[in-house]
């Protein structure tokens, strides 16, 4: 019969075959659009009073399409899209925090500081202590080309540090649409 197939001359599998070949296909095509990052600092990195301070996540864990710059420690996105990010620091200082002081940590898009993560104010509540730990996480639209760093301020009335580890600072960006 012309124009038809005939399945019977074709091995059993063949369909099965056909139908992993398509499921490639679309995890190749998923995978070409997916984009993954996670990093951390891994060291007491300082931060300065009162000045907004760019984290120095230096400890690459994972970079599907190469996004993170580890000698500027922006991340700059291949595909313009949706992007969840996630962050975390956790403040060492050398004196106590006190009942005025305020500590936030926000993400810089395009040397911008356009979005507040987590902002921590009236200190004392937290009993004097030398710990303060920053975290959040949102969803923002980014286009190709965009660069997007975490960055803290404390006006502790001194500087601080970060506590080293990447159990306590760390950031991971991920394309979601």
């Amino acid at each position: 019969m012309a124009g038809q197939l005939d399945l019977d001359h074709y091995p059993d599998n063949l369909l099965a075959r056909v139908a992993d070949l398509e499921r490639r296909l679309k995890d190749v095509e998923r995978n070409a659009t997916r984009s993954r990052v996670l990093v951390g600092c891994d060291y007491n990195q300082a931060i300065p009073d009162a000045t907004l301070t760019q984290i120095e996540y230096n400890y690459g864990l994972l970079d599907e399409r190469g996004e993170w710059d580890m000698t500027t420690w922006e991340f700059t996105a291949d595909l313009a899209g949706s992007y969840h990010v996630c962050a975390s620091i956790l403040l060492n200082a050398t004196t106590l925090f006190g009942g005025a002081e305020a500590a936030r940590l926000s993400l810089v898009v395009n040397d911008s500081e356009d979005y507040r993560l987590d902002r921590k104010d009236q200190l004392d509540v937290f009993a004097d202590t030398t710990y303060v730990m920053l975290s959040g996480s949102l969803t923002i639209p980014l286009e190709a080309g965009d660069r997007v760093h975490a960055a803290v301020y404390q006006n502790q009335g001194a500087a601080t540090s970060l506590y080293p580890g990447v159990a306590y600072n760390h950031l991971s960006i991920t394309r979601v649409a």
